[in-house]
């Protein structure tokens, strides 16, 4: 059977007119498995109040997009280009989330710049499991939740307050991993790069009750975040914390060694079980 019914797509909020409104909100949404395509920037001139995209398909994002409040991107996203998501215009703070998978389009991987000031950034879904994505650079105070396993050329949070929740077990790049806040583990979690270094911020401890496990290859790992007095054991060992299992690597060695660490990790403070 051959739906050839017209598509409609409709304004959800409609804009009185006549309106001298120049940053409205707008909700795109269709009755049909279609795609949305924004092919040129979004918000380039006045940033949009908010922008909301839903589709069953597909959402291909080519563009910049910046808004004065929430994005969010219901359907799996598509870069067509490197591009930057600005939900902080004029500080706005708004949240930047996507409910599903992220990828490139092609094997050529492309970039992702997310800036939210203190909105959340939420990825539900996968990043580059279809296709990897080039450099992944995420700026938000708020809570940055990595909901999916991340498959990228590399991957910094910039941001040194704030968390970053990493959820999907496991964050693939080809270069460097750099996280400069707070960071929680929601599942036992793999770190991995090819021969580049993997950094926690003097800023980024680290909780949860999960297994990590980091392999650089010839990179190195550094754990910037001390471990304060406070929470230190007469011998050194963390005894009032919440203890984090770490495996962990020695130069020397191939074969990896189980460490408990405190939940306030700096690499010399590490103690063997």
């Amino acid at each position: 059977t051959v739906d050839t019914s017209s598509v409609s797509v409709s304004e959800v909020t409609p804009i009185p007119s006549p309106t001298n409104n120049n940053a409205p909100s707008y909700t795109f949404h269709s009755n049909k498995a279609g795609t949305i395509t924004y092919g040129a920037a979004v918000g380039g001139t006045t940033a949009l109040t908010s922008l909301a995209s839903t589709s069953s398909t597909d959402i291909y994002l080519g563009a910049n997009i910046t808004t004065a409040g929430n994005q969010t991107y219901t359907g799996p996203v598509v870069l067509n280009a490197g591009v930057t998501l600005n939900s902080n215009s004029g500080s706005a703070n708004g949240a930047v989330a996507f409910s599903s998978t992220v990828d490139s389009y092609s094997t050529t991987p492309y970039a992702l710049t997310i800036s939210s000031g203190s909105g959340n950034i939420g990825f539900t879904g996968a990043i580059g499991s279809i296709h990897a994505l080039a450099g992944m650079s995420l700026t938000s105070t708020g809570t940055t939740t990595l909901g999916g396993a991340v498959t990228a050329a590399s991957l910094v949070q910039n941001a040194t307050t704030g968390t970053t929740a990493i959820n999907g077990g496991t964050i693939t790049t080809t270069g460097t991993q750099t996280y400069n806040n707070l960071v929680t583990l929601g599942a036992a979690t793999t770190l991995g790069t090819t021969n580049n270094n993997v950094s926690f911020g003097s800023a980024a401890t680290i909780n949860g009750a999960q297994t990590l496990a980091i392999t650089a290859g010839t990179g190195t790992i550094t754990y910037g975040a001390a471990v304060p007095r406070s929470v230190r054991g007469s011998s050194g060992h963390c005894d009032r914390c919440h203890r984090l299992s770490v495996l962990y690597f020695p130069f020397s060695e191939t074969t990896p060694r189980r460490f408990s660490a405190c939940r306030m990790v700096r690499a010399f403070w590490l103690v063997e079980d």
